[in-house]
């Protein structure tokens, strides 16, 4: 992130973090011999989204990467934060970890991810999305502080106002199918924004019932609601795999969540 990219430049120093034991190789042929850049252009490759923030009033810019694509969700690099008191920070988190990479399987499987923004100083901020627009149904940027939306397909900007003293839970970054149709008789979302379970009915019409049970078959949480609203449902429940089920008079709905842990 933050235009590094997969080249080391000559007389740097890296960190390796592994997830496993083993050994680590590198001979002759993964050297670049061409050294009249140190930092090779960087591409966009169709399966990643990138977003950055940057302060409008020059206090600094940062940025966060999703790499779709992957056999199952994995954190990436860990977010290492700027010692300038005055930057802004965003990332991701997962669990006890803070990520500014994540790699993930789908946006069927991953329709949300909460972003979580820090402002270093009191101003005005703008986030920029890169993605390739063909690869992605859906990119939407949600900003539940000014209870507004950008579809970032249509604009990849979205500007806003933040304080040092914001929660961080600002954001939440939605995905539309990449393959897969949507149930259009149910066009309801299930997602995270982190610290509640958030069920989106806005396009629901009449009442549904909502069923969060875990991998056991032990329910957690069960919800009458009524249509044509959005729902930020507690959830009492350490880190794990769930499986939220809807049902009313038009169908039902099932997705499989990753449910951070309270």
């Amino acid at each position: 992130t933050n235009s590094v990219t997969r080249y080391i430049a000559p007389m740097q120093g890296y960190v390796v973090r592994a997830s496993g034991s083993g050994t680590l190789t590198l001979d002759n042929p993964v050297r670049v011999l061409d050294n009249s850049n140190w930092f090779k252009e960087q591409y966009l490759e169709e399966n990643k989204v990138s977003l950055s923030v940057n302060a409008d009033a020059g206090y600094g810019f940062d940025e966060i990467q999703l790499d779709f694509g992957y056999a199952s969700n994995e954190n990436g690099a860990m977010k290492l934060f700027s010692s300038v008191a005055t930057a802004p920070s965003l990332y991701m988190a997962n669990q006890s970890e803070n990520l500014s990479i994540r790699y993930c399987t789908s946006t069927t499987e991953n329709p949300a991810v909460p972003v979580r923004f820090k402002a270093g100083a009191d101003g005005n901020y703008t986030i920029t999305c890169n993605f390739t627009a063909a690869r992605f149904d859906t990119v939407v940027l949600e900003d539940h502080q000014a209870n507004s939306t950008q579809n970032l397909k249509s604009v990849k900007t979205y500007s806003f106002h933040a304080s040092k003293s914001d929660p961080a839970n600002r954001f939440v970054l939605r995905f539309g199918s990449d393959k897969k149709t949507t149930n259009a008789a149910f066009p309801a979302k299930i997602y995270t924004d982190g610290t509640h379970l958030v069920i989106d009915l806005l396009l629901v019409p009449g009442k549904t019932e909502v069923f969060a049970y875990d991998l056991m078959g032990q329910l957690l949480l069960h919800q009458d609601l009524a249509g044509e609203a959005l729902y930020r449902l507690p959830l009492h429940a350490a880190s794990q795999m769930v499986i939220v089920y809807l049902k009313n008079s038009n169908g039902t709905l099932c997705r499989k969540l990753i449910w951070p842990g309270t």
